[in-house]
């Protein structure tokens, strides 16, 4: 394999498409900032609060995607913070576990 081959422009295509669909999301990702601004003007979300290294959360995040999806033609959002990226905020609003939730 040619080192051209790889930067070709079907390649770059290939990983454009990879890219977009990996960070198409129906979860909105809030920040602290985001969350004063977003939060309080819709009329019904759900916000999980997270830490990326937590297997509970890895568990529930497929889920909670595929949710997301159903719940977005009903006008529901659902939304997550990274209390790893956002520690002080998580600390601020008391935040103090990452506990699983058993999906059947």
């Amino acid at each position: 394999m040619h080192l051209r081959s790889l930067f070709s422009p079907r390649a770059a295509l290939v990983l454009v498409s990879l890219a977009a669909a990996s960070s198409a999301s129906d979860v909105i990702r809030l920040t602290a900032l985001s969350f004063e601004s977003i939060v309080p003007t819709e009329p019904l979300i759900l916000v999980r609060f997270c830490a990326p290294w937590s297997s509970h959360c890895k568990a529930l995040e497929p889920h909670y995607e595929q949710a997301a999806t159903s719940l977005k033609a009903n006008n529901i959002k659902l939304a997550d913070v990274d209390c790893s990226e956002e520690a002080d905020f998580c600390e601020a609003l008391k935040v103090r576990g990452y506990t699983g939730c058993r999906i059947k």
